[in-house]
């Protein structure tokens, strides 16, 4: 006899096991653009993000999911935001086997990354977001970063700035259907600092995003009463009582 399984009680995401990744080949990567690079203040180095990898990259499941719901979330591209947030609101399940599943699994931290599409954008896993165990879609690419050398969260905002945008623009300018592989953006350079100073950044940026998420939400209520006042003017005019001693023809 099946035991029923308790839906409320969901597993938390595993830490990452490094002794199971497969070794990261860093032979596709070009040398530093030195002619191109800004200098940096004393700690601070230029790298490439496929230096800072614990493993290669890996490309999502190719698979059809669903609105109801299944025993996994399957992370697509639209469910992210341009700000890499994850919307919840609308999203799509799939089951699968236990192997499939430990290959495309998502752990905290992962960086996933649209390949196609909205070319460039971004979101750093986190298990708060995830109501349940969940894979990620064929379109995006998962990037593993060393934490001994560079903070997830740092380069998370990193792909939200401008020269991560620069970048992405960069790659697709010459194609006619806009894609950038998991090679391309390995060559992306970018600066960084020590650890301590990675961490600083990152407590100030997260005090600065939710001030404008704050401000953000403020702006939408706003709006949306703004959008309610043509409809209520027009109910206060044709349901007033001077209205219903209006000669009727």
């Amino acid at each position: 006899m099946k035991k029923k399984k308790n839906k409320a009680q969901n597993p938390p995401l595993k830490p990452l096991n490094p002794s199971t990744l497969e070794p990261l080949n860093l032979s596709t990567l070009k040398p530093l653009n030195s002619l191109s690079l800004e200098p940096l203040k004393e700690g601070w180095k230029w790298v490439r993000l496929g230096e800072v990898l614990l493993t290669n990259p890996q490309y999502g499941l190719t698979a059809t999911a669903e609105n109801s719901e299944k025993d996994y979330i399957y992370i697509r591209i639209t469910d992210i935001t341009d700000e890499g947030k994850l919307k919840i609101e609308d999203l799509r399940f799939i089951d699968l086997d236990k192997e499939i599943f430990e290959k495309y699994k998502v752990f905290e931290n992962d960086i996933l990354i649209a390949r196609s599409g909205s070319v460039g954008r971004i979101y750093l896993v986190k298990e708060s977001d995830l109501p349940k165990p969940a894979v990620f879609a064929s379109y995006l690419i998962r990037f593993k970063l060393n934490p001994n050398v560079v903070l997830p969260e740092y380069f998370f905002y990193f792909g939200l700035s401008e020269q991560y945008k620069n970048f992405i623009l960069e790659q697709i300018k010459t194609v006619a259907q806009p894609n950038i592989n998991a090679k391309q953006y390995q060559n992306i350079q970018f600066s960084l600092p020590p650890l301590p100073e990675q961490r600083r950044i990152v407590e100030k940026l997260k005090g600065i995003m939710e001030e404008i998420e704050k401000a953000r939400s403020a702006c939408e209520k706003e709006l949306e009463a703004v959008k309610a006042l043509p409809s209520a003017y027009l109910r206060e005019v044709f349901e007033s009582e001077e209205v219903k001693k209006w000669e009727r023809r």
